[in-house]
């Protein structure tokens, strides 16, 4: 056998299945030595394909958490590995619960067990999830997101989380380019400011500061002076307050 670099196909191996194999020295059937480089390959017989990565489960901040603070950091369970093959994980946070591409706030792929954040917006519901990826395949989402609330709710809905003295919606349309229509509702009459962010926390403008009725309200936002980005309108009703985020693209 001629030395140097030697190579094998091997065919008709079976679809998605893990194979280990050997390389090692040998002798010809004359009882002659291989060439120093020259090696064999073989292979056994297919593992059984492993099962995907099993759904993430949260560990901090508690699912729920009512004052939670705009910076610290989501942690959540390690899921069982194949051949101690390296798992990923995914990790989405946003202020929609079917985390819509506009609401998405966060979104990275770490190796580790936990992802801190920060620049969260107060009077806010989050949720966010987590899955695992790895050679062996891809987990999915867990089907209800875990939550949490930055700063503290004083009155709720009973059973529910959101402020029982107004609601804020999705704009719509989102993205936008120039204009979209922001809808809310209060419940008795009160002060009310709409309020516009950009993605830096910085105030760019004031929509609305006045005495309202209670009742369904909506505002026509025109960004034709904004630069395309993202940003927050905030609604604050008496003491309380809301925030969603936009995104404007021209």
């Amino acid at each position: 056998m001629k030395s140097g670099t030697t190579t094998l196909f091997v065919a008709d191996l079976t679809k998605d299945s893990l194979f280990t194999y050997d390389i090692h020295k040998d002798t010809l059937s004359d009882g002659t030595p291989f060439p120093t480089n020259d090696l064999r390959l073989t292979v056994y017989n297919p593992k059984p394909a492993p099962l995907p990565p099993d759904v993430v489960n949260a560990v901090s901040p508690p699912n729920g958490t009512n004052g939670g603070p705009p910076a610290d950091t989501l942690k959540w369970q390690a899921i069982p590995t194949f051949d101690s093959l390296p798992v990923f994980y995914r990790v989405q946070l946003a202020t929609a619960r079917n985390f819509t591409p506009a609401s998405i706030v966060l979104e990275d792929s770490v190796a580790d067990l936990w992802h801190t954040y920060s620049g969260l917006l107060d009077n806010v519901w989050y949720y966010w999830r987590v899955k695992a990826f790895a050679p062996f395949g891809v987990g999915i989402y867990k089907s209800t997101p875990d939550s949490f609330y930055v700063g503290v709710v004083s009155v709720k809905r009973e059973g529910g989380s959101v402020p029982a003295a107004f609601a804020l919606y999705q704009n719509y349309p989102n993205p936008f380019n120039p204009s979209t229509t922001i809808d809310y509702s209060i419940s008795k009459d009160a002060d009310v400011k709409l309020l516009i962010y950009n993605e830096a926390g910085q105030l760019v403008s004031t929509l609305i500061n006045e005495k309202q009725t209670s009742g369904d309200h909506k505002f026509n936002f025109d960004g034709s002076n904004l630069a395309s980005g993202v940003y927050f309108y905030q609604l604050f009703v008496d003491e309380q307050a809301q925030a969603k985020k936009m995104v404007l693209i021209k």
